[in-house]
């Protein structure tokens, strides 16, 4: 950049070599932005003829650049530095920053390892468990079905069987067997015999009882019962209609 000198230099025939030699110093120091020369170049001028008004316009000027170039140059350095702080601050706070993002990883990770951990731990005890009800639960439907069983033989604890049935002259005879499935000895076991057709109609009945009055737990007993001789009589079951317990 060329600096255009606001002022006419104007010479006369009794200054110096020195003085014009320092003039034009100070011209080629300001052209060249070198604004301490351009003042020390003045300065010698002003000192070789110090009437001179040029010259000290000229010198003036040349210290009114070189405090605007120190002005210019320390706000430079003032905004250097405050970058290069910023940045310092920048770069500790991305330090920061990721160190404290790392930490809260590594505690979230930690955190999520402990979880899965636990979960693993839950999740053995919730299959234990579930194998333990499914235990219970068999456990369970085995008593109840054993209970019910009970239930069914105290209800019906006699089962009847017909070993026979013929017919004489006479009679239609039936006989059979009387066993006891309960766990109780049972007393007076009534039975009627039912006499029928091929279609299943009841033709007679006859009610008898076991041989032995009294039937214990897991005994048998033998029965019979005739009635009289009907060619309409084909076959025959029996039931039980009472009993007693001791």
């Amino acid at each position: 950049m060329t600096v255009i000198l606001p002022f006419l230099l104007l010479t006369a025939c009794g200054q110096s070599a020195e003085y014009k030699k320092s003039i034009k110093n100070g011209e080629n120091a300001i052209s060249d932005k070198k604004y301490q020369k351009a003042v020390e170049a003045f300065a010698i001028a002003v000192k070789e003829d110090p009437n001179d008004e040029v010259a000290k316009k000229e010198l003036e000027y040349s210290k009114s650049l070189l405090k605007f170039e120190k002005q210019a140059k320390d706000q430079l350095n003032e905004s250097n530095q405050k970058i290069g702080d910023l940045n310092d601050q920048i770069t500790n706070l991305k330090g920061r920053t990721s160190e404290e993002l790392e930490n809260q990883l590594a505690t979230a990770q930690s955190t999520l390892s402990e979880k899965d951990k636990k979960i693993g731990e839950l999740e053995g005890e919730l299959s234990s468990l579930r194998e333990f009800k499914k235990q219970i639960d068999q456990e369970n439907a085995q008593k109840a079905e054993q209970l019910a069983q009970k239930q069914e033989t105290r209800n019906n604890p006699v089962q009847i069987k017909i070993t026979s049935f013929t017919e004489n002259t006479s009679f239609e005879v039936v006989e059979g067997e009387l066993k006891n499935i309960s766990d109780i000895s049972l007393k007076f076991v009534q039975i009627r015999v039912l006499f029928k057709d091929d279609n299943g109609n009841i033709i007679d009945s006859k009610e008898t009882y076991g041989q032995s009055s009294t039937l214990l737990a897991n005994a048998m007993t033998k029965f019979s019962a005739r009635v009289k001789k009907d060619p309409r009589i084909t076959n025959a079951t029996a039931e039980i209609i009472d009993f007693r317990t001791e």
